[in-house]
């Protein structure tokens, strides 16, 4: 007889079944794993036989087969330690327990039988529930996240011995139904250390700023040093609505799987990698792929500053998750795909020295420098922006009024994003909708596409950028509580096309 068990693998975030079967016979004494099982699954034989032991369950003189299926699947993880445990006491005879294919058991073991969790414990229960499954048994070092998932009863264990009493009866463990704890999240008010109101003057960058984050636009900045670019990126932040129930464990599950601790729950990701970071650590990879800094900017920010002292190869890599919100990492064991929707903000100086085009610094760069410097950033690249905001620096004596704070701000921002949610459904942001559904939903005119693709002409906008055009005053139109697309709005979504110098145009800014 086969006992067959059920349990949850990875594949990047992607969890898939798996059939834990195992065979109990008389031969010479071994312990075999079958189904291309990777370093870790092995050492699952030493924890799981040290476990039997200790438990009274003796198979030294007996030869154990375990088979996951499906067998041409790579098994990464000591995920499943428990359900071979149980399998080889059921084979034994030492259980009278019954494994019903829609409950599975996800987990590792220490040598005393004691459960202790893994990486990746969050995207398998999320896994559970598209896999149908209705029950699964999970270390108790699972905390909260799971009182956000619907429709699985998570049933947390400390032992071995725990998980054996409760499946023969015995109500030795407490049963977490998470289909009643689906309630919506606490709005939780965020402390910064920066605030809107105390920085000095740029008005027009904050006006920027709040549109990006009303629409979940990508912004790119370029100013000399001391214009405030990086100060306005912190405090960015500060005015970002909270994430749903649905963003926040997405988020959280792609933490779990890097081994990083997550941000505070009330704040979103932001991730500020330097300029000498690899394309590994910025996309993801490894040999067992793990998710890079734009996968942990997933639903946040990515801030990169110095935009052009990143190698060419490791900006273009963005290109893929600016347009798709994913990363695909291929090795040769197969492919990985993690999630990467992320916002963009970037910042440059407007050439080496950083003062080309100050009106109190001399730019020492020669035009074949600044040229060769603004060549490291692609045109596909400057396309995927939304917003392009020059930036100069601003006098003292703008210090003595104070704006809208960060608080006022992030008000407008949430409305405007409630607006988008009722106009599309969901989460879905004017960055992100079809022309097709700005045309049918998104209250814009022919004539406006039409005066959109006259002006193409002149700044040179590719079809891609005029749709960004369109987007973005769909945004402006929803922050002034505009139900059309107003020419206005339209006019000031253009106005922010005005991009770093092109080639053979020494101006520091063109449109």
């Amino acid at each position: 007889m086969v006992t067959r068990i059920s349990s949850i693998g990875l594949r990047g975030m992607e969890g898939y079944r798996i059939q834990v079967e195992v065979h109990v016979i008389e031969g010479p004494p071994s312990f075999i794993i079958i189904g291309l099982p990777d370093l870790a699954v092995k050492e699952s034989r030493e924890r799981v036989l040290s476990s039997l032991i200790l438990m009274g369950c003796n198979v030294s003189n007996e030869k154990v087969i375990v088979q996951l299926s499906p067998p041409e699947q790579r098994k990464m993880g000591p995920f499943f330690d428990i359900a071979i445990a149980l399998g080889v006491m059921k084979e034994k005879g030492k259980t009278k327990a019954n494994f019903d294919e829609n409950t599975a058991f996800v987990g590792s073991l220490r040598l005393d039988g004691a459960v202790q969790s893994v990486d990746g414990l969050l995207p398998s229960l999320l896994a559970a529930t598209r896999l149908g499954f209705k029950e699964i048994y999970v270390p108790a070092a699972l905390e909260t996240p799971i009182k956000n998932i619907p429709s699985l009863r998570v049933i947390p264990v400390h032992h071995l011995d725990d998980c054996l009493a409760h499946l023969e009866g015995q109500p030795t463990l407490s049963i977490f139904d998470t289909q009643s704890n689906t309630s919506s999240q606490t709005e939780v008010v965020p402390e910064f250390h920066h605030d809107f109101s105390k920085i000095i003057g740029q008005e027009r960058a904050k006006r920027a700023l709040v549109i990006a984050a009303s629409g979940n636009h990508h912004l790119f900045m370029s100013g000399p040093p001391g214009c405030g670019k990086t100060l306005l990126a912190e405090t960015y932040p500060s005015i970002l609505p909270q994430l749903s129930d649905e963003e926040y464990l997405e988020m959280l599950s792609v933490y779990q799987i890097s081994s990083t601790n997550p941000p505070p729950r009330s704040r979103l990701p932001f991730r500020s990698p330097h300029h000498s970071s690899s394309y590994v650590s910025l996309v993801g990879g490894g040999s067992s792929p793990k998710p890079g800094e734009a996968s942990l900017a997933h639903h946040g920010v990515l801030f990169l500053d110095e935009l052009p002292e990143f190698t060419k190869k490791t900006l273009d890599m963005l290109r893929e998750p600016l347009e798709s919100g994913k990363v695909h990492i291929s090795r040769a064991q197969g492919t990985v795909t993690y999630p990467a929707r992320f916002q963009l903000i970037s910042a440059m100086n407007p050439c080496p020295c950083g003062y080309y085009g100050a009106k109190n610094r001399y730019c020492t760069c020669s035009p074949r420098e600044i040229q060769k410097y603004h060549n490291r950033i692609s045109g596909p690249l400057l396309d995927r922006f939304d917003i392009f905001l020059p930036l100069v620096p601003v006098s003292l004596e703008h210090g003595k009024n104070e704006g809208p704070t960060s608080m006022e701000l992030r008000q407008q921002v949430v409305e405007a994003r409630r607006i988008q949610s009722e106009r599309y459904g969901g989460t879905v942001t004017n960055a992100t909708a079809s022309l097709d559904t700005l045309l049918r939903v998104g209250k814009v005119t022919s004539k406006q596409v039409q005066l959109i693709e006259r002006h193409a002409q002149k700044g040179q906008w590719s079809n891609r950028v005029q749709v960004k055009i369109l987007r973005l005053a769909r945004t402006i139109a929803d922050l002034n509580g505009e139900k059309e697309v107003t020419d206005q709005a339209l006019w000031e979504a253009m106005t922010f096309q005005r991009r770093p110098v092109a080639k053979g145009d020494w101006k520091m800014f063109v449109i």
